[in-house]
């Protein structure tokens, strides 16, 4: 990795003293403004984070855990913490914060990469998941912020999308969420936003 420095131009590249990694590492910032990364390699789950906001980052910890290739995604779910999730080899999508084991929450809607935000619904702090799922469209699940145990349930929406689409989950200026499919093989750019009712209703997707 290599870092801005804080008055222009880079630092050098510094080894994180990673190996055998599947791919890319999936990074995320902390709400301390903290740098974290994850990558998945044969066996395991690796956990890179900066101790203080500008300090190199450094190999914190590894556990145990067969993920697929390119189903890693990070995010800031609470003050304190991150919460990597990934699809591992049984189809299952599980959460994993360090200083902990991963933990199963709800089967795969498909084989795909895992878009996921930190949002309200209905006055509760909840992380919304999406993925493509294998009858093609797109899945959301939602629960409350780093409470597993609750569970999460898939449900569908939109139309049927190419294989190669994928989802990303954002929030908009009124903290709205926003959904976004892309399929290169076809170019086509779908959206769609949370209505203002309870719970996650979504409006029409809108081509772009």
């Amino acid at each position: 990795m290599r870092a801005q420095k804080e008055k222009g131009g880079w630092g050098p590249w510094r080894d994180l003293k990673g190996a055998e990694l599947h791919d890319a590492p999936a990074a995320v910032v902390g709400r301390g403004g903290r740098i974290e990364a994850y990558a998945s390699r044969p066996g395991g789950i690796v956990h890179w984070r900066q101790e203080e906001v500008g300090k190199p980052i450094q190999m914190e910890e590894t556990v145990k855990a067969d993920a697929r290739p390119g189903t890693l995604r990070a995010l800031a779910t609470s003050d304190e913490n991150t919460t990597l999730f990934f699809v591992d080899e049984s189809g299952t999508l599980c959460a994993w914060r360090p200083g902990a084991e991963p933990v199963p929450l709800v089967t795969a809607a498909g084989p795909g990469p895992i878009a996921a935000v930190r949002c309200e619904l209905d006055g509760h702090d909840c992380t919304l998941l999406a993925q493509r799922a294998s009858s093609g469209r797109i899945a959301f699940a939602a629960y409350p912020s780093e409470q597993e145990s609750a569970g999460a349930w898939w449900t569908e929406s939109g139309p049927v999308l190419p294989a190669d689409a994928s989802v990303s989950l954002a929030l908009d200026t009124d903290a709205r969420v926003v959904a976004a499919s892309l399929a290169p093989s076809t170019g086509q750019l779908l959206l769609t936003r949370r209505k203002d009712e309870a719970g996650l209703a979504l409006g029409a997707w809108q081509e772009h």
